[in-house]
């Protein structure tokens, strides 16, 4: 009995040579899983098998859905060496399928630079609805790693194309505020805003138009439409911005900024340079603005936090502006319940205008409610104030609005 043992180990050696051990690993690119088990199971079982052949056998069990099966490999693994990369990935992995994805990004954060590092965070990032993070990851890999392969692949079952139709009705406390007009009178207002986006591999553009008309005051109709492109790079991203909004009679503004960023971990750093145009107030001239933003993300929720530092130079007339502008948004969803809430409070200093300084306070809370499909019913609200040391530039307004939105 002790030389059929002997035998069979024997055997069992000579197969699993350097050529057998490049076998599995065709048969694990070729993601044929089951052979991986066949061939290993019982080479296990008598305790002759290699690290490698080790983590070969938890990825195929992984491939296959078997994640406890693998969940034990990669702690025996980590047991006889902690520091493992390896194992670590293939643990940071199994916690992603599991929905651990804070687990998950803290074991990946500590691990240095591969391709595979980056492939599992823009995983993470898709799943908590990233996508500009996760293609920001995407991006970083090398052409020549099959995990660029996987993640164009995975980017494929994500449409590029989306949009969004909202129909709401509701009430505008004071809609008259322009740069030269505050009146302070209500109406009643009806809203209709599409949203359109396109998800590439490296660029992200969105555009947005609304039409508001007022019941009380048709002068004051608002027609808006923003155009935003974000190009990536790696780690580097370029930002444009171009921004129309039309308040009817004579007042209408156009605004354009371009300018480069960068992505350090969730923190993104931009700069941006452009020209504004008022027609009906004299207040065109260029501007400049730079922006820092930190996003935490779980899976039901999202906090993004930014700051912006900004100068305009008003030639025509005659002053300049700089302003402070602290800004937050974050998200909850559960269930069919998906709950929001934005605001800030920007800080206007102007220049030649007789000492004249603005707070202004924005927040805004809403909740949309899954009705049928990709139908939800919405209900908003925003509130903001301006309060200036100037009294024609003091102001409040509140918004409400009840409608119902849907994907096309």
């Amino acid at each position: 009995m002790k030389g059929r043992v002997i035998s069979l180990l024997t055997a069992i050696t000579f197969a699993f040579s350097v050529e057998a051990t490049d076998t599995l690993k065709r048969h694990l690119q070729e993601g044929e899983f089951e052979e991986i088990l066949l061939l290993l199971k019982e080479k296990r079982a008598i305790g002759s098998i290699s690290r490698e052949e080790l983590i070969i056998l938890a990825r195929a069990n992984l491939g296959l859905g078997l994640v406890e099966e693998a969940k034990e490999i990669v702690e025996e693994l980590l047991e006889s060496n902690p520091s493992d990369q390896e194992a670590l990935l293939l643990k940071a992995e199994i916690l992603i399928e599991e929905g651990y994805y804070k687990k998950a990004k803290k074991i990946l954060k500590k691990l240095p630079p591969s391709p595979r590092k980056n492939y599992l965070l823009g995983v993470l990032y898709l799943n908590v609805g990233n996508t500009s993070l996760a293609k920001s990851m995407f991006a970083m890999i090398p052409e020549t790693a099959q995990e660029k392969r996987f993640s164009r692949s995975l980017l494929k079952v994500y449409p590029e194309f989306t949009g969004y139709l909202t129909l709401s009705a509701g009430y505008d406390s004071n809609p008259t505020v322009t740069p030269e007009f505050i009146a302070g009178k209500g109406s009643v207002a009806y809203k209709t805003e599409g949203n359109l986006t396109f998800n590439g591999e490296k660029a992200l553009i969105r555009g947005r138009i609304s039409y508001t008309g007022y019941r009380t005051v048709e002068d004051f109709n608002t027609l808006r439409s923003t155009l935003g492109i974000r190009y990536l790079f790696g780690k580097l991203f370029i930002p444009a911005l171009v921004d129309y909004v039309s308040l009817g009679g004579d007042f209408y503004k156009w605004q354009g900024d371009a300018g480069f960023g960068l992505f350090v971990g969730e923190t993104a750093l931009s700069f941006k340079a452009g020209y504004q145009n008022y027609y009906g107030v004299q207040r065109d001239g260029p501007r400049f603005s730079a922006t820092a933003s930190y996003l935490f993300t779980t899976p039901t929720w999202f906090v993004n936090l930014s700051v912006s530092l900004g100068y305009e130079n008003v030639k025509s007339a005659d002053w300049k502006n700089y302003f402070l502008y602290p800004y937050f948004k974050t998200a909850y969803e559960k269930g069919r319940f998906i709950a929001d809430f934005k605001g800030g409070l920007a800080f206007y200093t102007f220049e030649n205008t007789g000492g004249r300084r603005d707070n202004f306070l924005i927040l805004s809370p809403s909740l949309k409610v899954k009705i049928y499909r990709l139908i939800k019913g919405e209900f908003s609200f925003k509130y903001s104030r301006n309060y200036s040391t100037v009294e024609i530039y003091r102001y409040e307004r509140s918004e409400v609005y009840a409608g119902v939105g849907g994907v096309f």
